[in-house]
């Protein structure tokens, strides 16, 4: 009996996963890829499973709104555009993370619930994308957004990593997450 116990209680964590181990409904533990000892316990005790993959979720045109200003001594008027962005994500995979006083980054996104599915994440994460399009954008005028694309880039970047930001705040490291425009149209 004990030793199906202990063949029962020894899981595998993929090469290509990482998981969080669970005891009672609390995340205690941070596994890489490798043997983990989880103990049978009638689903007490657990392993959440990560993919170390980065997920490409590309979202198409969205309305936003530039501001008006002047431009090189032209002025322009407030204006709407089309946006289509792409934005790059991964869960945080550095074992050493959570050693100091901190918890691991996957325990506080544990807890947050965040789903690991494709289309469940990227529905997740569109609101996100959504707004930081939408401030951006309206921090500049129309002309400097079709203009400069390096600049826009920067800054939907900066906005979509901003430590007050969701993402960040469940767990996600600003290296975990990139946002990038892929197109600008004029109506």
């Amino acid at each position: 009996a004990v030793m199906l116990w202990l063949v029962l209680s020894i899981k595998i964590v993929g090469p290509d996963d990482m998981a969080v181990k669970v005891y009672f409904g609390t995340p205690v533990l941070f596994c890489d890829s490798g043997f983990c000892f989880v103990p049978f316990t009638f689903g007490l005790c657990y392993l959440k499973r990560y993919p170390k993959k980065v997920y490409n979720f590309d979202y198409k045109s969205r309305e936003v709104i530039t501001k008006a200003g002047e431009e090189a001594g032209i002025q322009y008027g407030a204006q709407k555009l089309k946006v289509s962005a792409v934005a790059y994500l991964s869960f945080p995979q550095d074992p050493d993370q959570g050693l100091d006083d901190q918890p691991h980054p996957l325990f506080r996104i544990l807890r947050a619930g965040i789903p690991v599915e494709y289309a469940q994440l990227k529905d997740w994460t569109e609101e996100a994308v959504a707004g930081a399009l939408r401030l951006a954008f309206s921090q500049m005028t129309w002309a400097k957004a079709i203009e400069d694309m390096q600049a826009v880039n920067q800054k939907v970047s900066k906005v979509f990593r901003d430590a007050d930001g969701i993402l960040i705040k469940v767990g996600f490291q600003e290296e975990d997450i990139k946002l990038v425009i892929s197109e600008v149209k004029l109506p």
